[in-house]
This record gives C-alpha cells, structure tokens and sequence, in this order.
C-alpha cells in the first residue's frame, strides 16, 4: 500500500455520506413499513470517487475494477434492541468473477427496533446514517486485510495498537501469524478493530450535536423576528449561511469541544489513557481544526430540524396534562433517577461569575451524585431558576442552565419510559421547558 493510502486509513478512516446513501434511503423505507419483520437486499458499494476506490483496482488488469457488494439485512420487530447494527465477519467472500475480475461481497444488520432510531426526527436519521457508516467501514477493514495482505487494516498506530493489547492484558502476539485483533475478551469499545469505527462514530456524532444545538436556538430568534423573515424558505436559508459559518468558526468550535460529553467509560479507565489521548487529538483535529467536513447529509439536516420543530411546536399546543409523556401526567409520582454535577453545566459555566450563580441556585452540588426528581420536583427546581432569572441581568445563564436540566431530564425519562414512536429524548427535553420553563 504506497505511504498516501496508509496515511489516510491511519489518519481519516471516513467514508461520504454519497457513497452509502442509497442503503440509509432504502432502510427508512423498510422501517416506514413496521409490518415486516426482516428484509434484506444487496447494494453494489461504489468507492469511485472516494479516498477508497484504490480498493476497486484489480492488480492484474488496471482496466478493470474489482466488484464490491454488500448485503444489508433489515430487523424491523426483534427482541434484541441492545445492538443498533453490526458486520458479519463470517459473511465476507471474496471470489473470481473472471480471469480478470474480483467480486467481493459481505453482510452488515440494522436493528431498526432499536430505540436509537426515530426515523420522523433528525436525531434518528443521523443515528441510522451513523450506524450504517460504522458497520461499512468494518467492511472495508476486511477488503483492505484481503486485497493488501495484512491484519492492520484500517486500524490504529501499531504502537497504539501494542499499548493496549498489552496494558489490558490480551492473550496476543502482534509479531505471531495467529493473532487476532477483533478479540471478545476485550471490552468492545476498546478492541483494536473498533477505534477507528468509533472514532468515525464519535466525529459524527460531535459535528451534528455542533450544528443542531445552536440551530435550535437560532430558529427560535428568527422566529421571534419580523415577518418577513418568517417564511419557511427564508429561514432555510439563513440556517445554511449560519451552518456554514459555524463550520468556518474554529473558536466556536473548540469551545464546544472542551465542553462536549463523551460517552467513553472505558477511556476513563488509567490503562487506557494512550488511547483516550489518541481519540482526542484525531477528534480535535478533524472536527476543530478541518473546515471541510461539512457533507450533504448535515445539510439536509437542517430541513428537518426546522420541519420537526414547527411539528413538535403545534403538537405541544394540542397536548394537555393527559397527553404528555408518562412521567409529565399530573398523576405520576415515578422518580426520574440520573447523576449530575456542575461538570454537567460546563457549557452554561464559563467563568467565575456564572460557576457563583450556579451554586446560589442550590441545585446541584460541585460532585457527581444521584438525584431522584418527580413531577413535584421538576415544577419546584424550574421555579427556582426562573425566580433567578427575573431578578438576573444575565437571563442567558439561566435559560442555559434550564435547557441542560431539560436534557438531564430526559436521558433519566428515557431509562423507565420507552419513548413513543413519535418523540426522542431531544423533543421531550423541548416539552419539558415549554410547560415548566416556558423560555
């Protein structure tokens, strides 16, 4: 493999949205369905164009490109909603078509039972996109091992790679024939052939979570305007200009980067702080400091953005007590259990001022600890910091601090609610403000 593939598959193991939308179209036309229970159809993968169509060329004939297939099984009604998708290892052949011509073919599954995938909101669509680049660059794992010979396809640095075999104590040898890299005795988030895929998976998810927060907000302020401004195209299009805008904002950028969550528990662990540091610094780079990640799938995002939150803005209108979700009837006294500390209000807590307004609240403590908020709780706690807010020349703090009380919440909804059909937790926390905040 000459140095400028390698580099990239080491550096920016990423695939365009262009290449696998055709599949992301079909499986929100199976899930729209929700009668049948399986599905299954077969994709001609077309990298022409992309940084891996060197995995098209066919070694004996450079006239000629290699066939590369993929076989997406679709599970509508399953009991098994723990995983969102996985690759099928033991699916991939690799066979002559002629003398000439390779055609390889292999599997991945989509979970569309999954309560991931709200296909009528725009989290469930970059859940679902998400979830199918994953699972394809798996695939593209094992063609780039076939094709070039190796067990290091598409992974980390060998001395990222040896660090971590070694510090959680795996039962390989990276110089033996026999090793094998994608091991069940590793915890999953930290096998070496998932850092890449996750990496993929968490730049994804970071650069949509970048532009939907502050799209959001800008909606609101729009529609807060004159009228002019209020026609539905018009906001469109102020949303591309600010979407690009964002993506050019590096200090924007970064300021959400040092607050963002991630969802890494095993990276929190000391032996794995190599590979932490590793994830942090590819994240930082290609979300930071690159300016060119901005693909069209984001950008059709912002159609249902808006679209979503006029609909969720009429449906909120309609509700009454007896509509709402479970924990929010009148009647309910459940316990909505999460853990929270300050660290959780980073974004809203940005100098010394507002870490003091934060602790005059007397809410929530400096350390992470476990609350249990019912109805009663919820209306008393949002009272107290529009109480605040009345008397604040910084209502923005507070309108913050409401906002990220409203997601907390909703995670903790999440944990003894299903979600219906209809809402993902984003919406529900929007519901949450607008009957108890009403920002």
């Amino acid at each position: 493999m000459d140095f400028k593939n390698w580099l990239f598959l080491t550096e920016a193991f990423e695939l365009p949205y262009s290449a696998y939308k055709e599949i992301v179209d079909w499986l929100l036309g199976v899930a729209s369905k929700k009668r049948f229970e399986y599905e299954s159809k077969t994709f001609k993968l077309d990298l022409t164009g992309t940084r891996f169509s060197f995995l098209h060329d066919n070694k004996n004939n450079p006239d000629i490109k290699d066939e590369i297939d993929i076989v997406v099984e679709a599970y509508v009604r399953n009991k098994d909603t723990k995983n969102s998708g996985s690759y099928s290892v033991s699916s991939f052949r690799a066979n002559k078509l002629s003398d000439d011509q390779l055609w390889i073919q292999s599997k991945i599954k989509i979970y569309l039972s999954n309560k991931k995938f709200y296909y009528d909101g725009p989290q469930g669509k970059i859940e679902l996109q998400n979830t199918v680049h994953h699972e394809i660059l798996h695939y593209l794992q094992d063609i780039i091992n076939y094709k070039k010979n190796t067990k290091y396809g598409g992974l980390t640095k060998k001395k990222i790679l040896a660090s971590q075999l070694r510090v959680n104590k795996a039962l390989y040898k990276l110089s033996s024939g026999d090793d094998t890299l994608s091991t069940h005795k590793l915890p999953h988030s930290i096998r070496p052939a998932e850092a890449q895929t996750n990496l993929a998976s968490d730049l994804y998810e970071i650069r949509y979570r970048y532009l939907e927060s502050s799209l959001r907000e800008l909606i609101k302020k729009l529609e807060k305007i004159n009228d002019p401004i209020r026609d539905k195209e018009k906001i469109k299009e102020l949303l591309l200009k600010q979407t690009h805008d964002m993506v050019n904002d590096k200090e924007g950028k970064k300021r959400f980067f040092d607050y963002y969550q991630f969802d890494w528990p095993e990276l929190k662990k000391p032996e794995n702080y190599k590979l932490k540091r590793w994830y942090l610094s590819k994240i930082y780079n290609r979300f930071v400091e690159d300016n060119k990640w901005l693909t069209q799938n984001y950008i059709d995002i912002i159609n249902v953005i808006y679209d979503r939150m006029q609909e969720l803005k009429t449906k909120t209108k309609q509700l009454d007590m007896g509509e709402l979700p479970e924990f929010l009837k009148s009647n309910k006294t459940d316990k909505v259990v999460f853990t929270a500390g300050m660290d959780d209000f980073n974004s809203c807590i940005t100098d010394e001022d507002k870490k003091q307004k934060f602790i005059d609240l007397a809410i929530f403590h400096d350390e992470r600890m476990e609350y249990g908020f019912n109805l009663k709780t919820v209306d008393l706690v949002f009272k107290r910091i529009l109480e605040e807010k009345n008397k604040s020349d910084d209502p923005n703090f507070y309108d913050c601090v409401a906002k990220r009380l409203s997601e907390l919440l909703s995670d903790g909804v999440a944990k003894i609610y299903k979600y219906s059909d209809t809402l993902n937790s984003q919406e529900i926390a929007d519901i949450i403000l607008n009957v108890y905040y009403k920002m």
